[in-house]
C-alpha cells in the first residue's frame, strides 16, 4: 500500500539521483579527503595556518549556503525559481574549484587570499545548486513517499559516485601527474561531470518549473512572478518549532562523518601504516552506504516513521563507532566496522531533505508561507556546521598533539588521531538521539495536506 502512493516516473527519480548527488559526490569527496592535506603537504602551510584556513572554510560554506538559500527564495531567473540557479551553480563551482585546486606557486601572503576568494565563489555555486535542486523537491513530490525515493535515489547517486571514485581517483591523479597539476586538473575533470549532470537535472525538472518569463508581462504575470518571491519574514518565521531540534540534531549527527574525512588520511598513513587501506575504506564505505540508501524506503515503509528510522540509525552508529575503537589498528577490522557505518550512516543522510520538506510543507500547511529553498539551505547548514565542528576538533587537534609534517609518529600521537576520529563520532550521534526525541511534526496529518493538494493541481 505505501508503494502504492508514489507518483513519480522511475526516469524521474533516477534522473534525478544521476544528475544530483552522483555527479557531485566525485568533486565533494576529492575536498573532503585532500583539502587539509593539500594545504600542509603540497602548499605547504605551516599546520597551524593550515588549520585557521580549513577551519575558515567551513564557515565559509554555513554562510554561502544560507546566502545562497536567501536569494534563491527572493528571485525568480529565466529558465526557473530552482533550475536557474543549478545552472548558475555549476558554471560557477567548475571555473572556481579548479581555480582553488591549482597550485599556482605564490608566497602565502599572496596565495591564501586568493585561495579564500576562490573558496567562496565555488562554495557559493555548489551551495546554490545544492539547494535548488533540493527545494524542487517540493514541487515534484505529491506524497511523503515521492519525497523519501527522491532523497534516496539521490543519496544512492551520491554512494555510487563514492565507489567510482575510491576506484578511479588514484589513477585520475596519476594520469594527470605529468603536468604538476594534477589535482587542479582531477578538480576539473570531476566538474565536468557535475556540467553533465546539471543538465540531466533541469531536463528532469523542467515541467515541475517553468520560467515565469514565458508570460507576458500583464497583471496577472506580475501578480505570479511577485508570489514566487518569498520574503524575508516568510523565511524567519521557519525558524521556530520543530526546526529547533531538527537543526540541533542534524547538526550533530552529520557531524560524526567529518572526522573521518578530515583524518582517515592520516589515520591509515600512520595508524594503520598502509596509505592504500584509505581507498579501500572509501570504496567499501560507499558500497554499503549505496546499500543503505536503497534501504531505507522499505525501512521507512515498515516504520511509518521518519523520526524512529532517524534515532535507531543514528543510535546504532554511536555503537559501532564504539566496537571500532576497541578494534583499534587492526585494517581488516576496521573495514568491516566502517562498512556497517557507512550502511546505518546513510539513513540520516537520505532523510535529511526529506525532513527538510516535511518542515516546508508543515509551515505551508499552517498558512505561514513556504519559504522552501530557505528551508532546504538550513538542511544545508546542518551539514556545513557539522564540518564545521568536525573539522575544527580535528585540525586544531592534530595540531595540538604535536604532528607536524615528516615528523617522526610516536605512541601517543598515533592514539591521539585515533581519539580524534572515534570518541567524538561517538559523543555527537548520542547528542543527535537526544534531542530529536523532541522533534514533533505529524508526518500522517502532513500526507491528507498533501494529497488534498495534489487534487488541487490536477
Amino acid at each position: 500500500m505505501k508503494e502504492s502512493k508514489m507518483t513519480l516516473k522511475w526516469y524521474e527519480r533516477y534522473g534525478y539521483g544521476f544528475g544530483g548527488l552522483f555527479s557531485y559526490s566525485f568533486y565533494l569527496m576529492l575536498q573532503a579527503y585532500f583539502l587539509l592535506f593539500f594545504l600542509t603537504d603540497v602548499l605547504g602551510f605551516n599546520p597551524y595556518v593550515a588549520a585557521v584556513i580549513y577551519s575558515a572554510t567551513q564557515w565559509i560554506k554555513v554562510l554561502t549556503m544560507i546566502f545562497a538559500g536567501t536569494i534563491i527564495d527572493a528571485t525568480c531567473l529565466r529558465m526557473g525559481k530552482y533550475r536557474s540557479w543549478i545552472a548558475i551553480g555549476a558554471v560557477l563551482t567548475t571555473i572556481f574549484a579548479t581555480l582553488m585546486f591549482t597550485n599556482l606557486n605564490l608566497p602565502a601572503a599572496v596565495g591564501v587570499p586568493v585561495f579564500l576568494v576562490a573558496y567562496i565563489l565555488q562554495s557559493f555555486g555548489y551551495n546554490a545548486m545544492w539547494t535548488a535542486s533540493r527545494a524542487v523537491v517540493g514541487p515534484m513530490s505529491k506524497t511523503s513517499d515521492d519525497a523519501v525515493a527522491l532523497a534516496g535515489s539521490a543519496q544512492a547517486g551520491s554512494s555510487l559516485g563514492g565507489i567510482i571514485y575510491g576506484l578511479i581517483n588514484a589513477a585520475v591523479l596519476g594520469f594527470w601527474a605529468f603536468s604538476g597539476q594534477e589535482y587542479g586538473l582531477t578538480m576539473l575533470t570531476y566538474c565536468v561531470l557535475i556540467c553533465i549532470g546539471s543538465i540531466v537535472m533541469l531536463a528532469i525538472t523542467k515541467k515541475y518549473d517553468k520560467p515565469m518569463t514565458a508570460q507576458k508581462n500583464t497583471a496577472e504575470a506580475t501578480a505570479a512572478k511577485k508570489a514566487e518571491k518569498v520574503g524575508v519574514m516568510t523565511m524567519l518565521k521557519s525558524l521556530k518549532g520543530p526546526m529547533i531540534p531538527y537543526f540541533i540534531a542534524m547538526t550533530l549527527g552529520t557531524a560524526q562523518s567529518g572526522f573521518f574525512m578530515a583524518l582517515l588520511s592520516y589515520f591509515t598513513t600512520y595508524v594503520l601504516d598502509n596509505p592504500a587501506v584509505m581507498g579501500y575504506a572509501v570504496t567499501v564505505y560507499s558500497v554499503t552506504a549505496f546499500l543503505g540508501a536503497l534501504a531505507v524506503k522499505p525501512v521507512f515503509s515498515l516504520l511509518k516513521s521518519k523520526k524512529t528510522v532517524y534515532i535507531v540509525s543514528t543510535a546504532i552508529c554511536a555503537a559501532l563507532y564504539l566496537v571500532m575503537r576497541l578494534v583499534g589498528a587492526n585494517a581488516a577490522g576496521f573495514l568491516i566496522v566502517y562498512a556497517l557505518i557507512g550502511f546505518f550512516g546513510t539513513f540520516a543522510g537520505v532523510l535529511l531533505p526529506a525532513f527538510a520538506n516535511d518542515l516546508a510543507d508543515y509551515q505551508e500547511m499552517r498558512g505561514e508561507g513556504s519559504a522552501r529553498a530557505f528551508t532546504q539551505s538550513i538542511a544545508g547548514t546542518t551539514i556545513r556546521l557539522a564540518a564545521v565542528i568536525s573539522t575544527m576538533i580535528s585540525s586544531f587537534g592534530l595540531a595540538a598533539v604535536g604532528y607536524k609534517t615528516g615528523m617522526e609518529m610516536t605512541e601517543g600521537i598515533l592514539n591521539s588521531i585515533m581519539n580524534l576520529m572515534v570518541v567524538g563520532p561517538i559523543i555527537v550521534c548520542a547528542l543527535a538521539c537526544v534531542c530529536f526525541v523532541f522533534y514533533r511534526v505529524n508526518e500522517k496529518e502532513l500526507d491528507e495536506y498533501r494529497a488534498k493538494k495534489a487534487k488541487k493541481t490536477e
